[in-house]
């Protein structure tokens, strides 16, 4: 016979040499050569449905990776957002103190300004009350001596 045989060979014999057919005390070969061919094919179709199955897999990993790397994507634009907001904020906090201390310094400018008056002031008060003791002092030195 020169085509395949349809259930001359089980399923089950998958993997083993084919049983030879015989007759009378030798194999015919073309009945040899169409078992190999089968066989060959089995081979190759499982070969092929493996292929597939691992294909699908790989698929699968890499529809799974492609999830992971969008979710990554999504936690930095977030991470990123948190940083830019931070960044604002430490710069609003820095210009806020940056401000406070202008203000203490021009505060302190200011008290310094007023207490060198005062020192001035005092100064000038305690000459003009040495001066009138001075010339309390002058008057009664005189008033005594007459």
């Amino acid at each position: 016979s020169t085509g395949s045989s349809t259930s001359a060979e089980p399923e089950a014999s998958a993997g083993r040499q084919p049983a030879a057919a015989t007759n009378g005390s030798q194999s015919d070969p073309e009945s040899l050569a169409s078992a190999e061919v089968r066989l060959i094919q089995r081979e190759a179709d499982r070969a092929a449905e493996t292929a597939a199955h691992q294909l699908a897999q790989a698929q699968r990993e890499m529809y799974i990776a492609q999830g992971k790397a969008q979710q990554l994507e999504r936690q930095l634009t977030i991470i990123k957002a948190r940083l830019a907001t931070s960044d604002e904020a430490y710069i609003t906090a820095e210009k806020t103190s940056q401000a406070r201390i202008d203000l203490l310094r021009a505060e302190i400018k200011e008290k310094d300004a007023l207490l060198s008056e005062r020192f001035v002031a005092n100064g000038m008060a305690t000459n003009a009350v040495q001066n009138e003791l001075r010339e309390v002092k002058w008057q009664l030195i005189q008033a005594n001596s007459r």
